[in-house]
């Protein structure tokens, strides 16, 4: 149980999703951890139980915000651009 929670806490430090799946599969296929090791079975039990996705929800009101803010940023650009 020690290793899992060591984990979860790797997981908190990253930034996103995909950095937090990609650091799980790097575990998951680094030849020098067995297969028996407490860290890759905490990886196997992490991965297989949709964990990133249930505990870490992705904040889509900034995203969609940033999004606006980059096409009208664009569409200003572009007016200026026709002017």
């Amino acid at each position: 149980m020690k290793e899992y929670y060591q984990l979860i806490k790797e997981l908190d430090s990253l930034p996103d999703n995909m950095a937090r799946k990609k650091h799980l599969i790097d575990i998951k296929l680094n030849p020098l951890i067995p297969r028996h090791d407490f860290r890759r079975i905490a990886c196997n039990i992490i991965l297989e139980s949709n964990f990133i996705e249930n505990n870490y929800p992705i904040e889509t009101k900034k995203k969609v915000k940033k999004l606006l803010i980059y096409f009208a940023k664009m569409l200003i650009n572009t007016e200026k651009k026709n002017k």
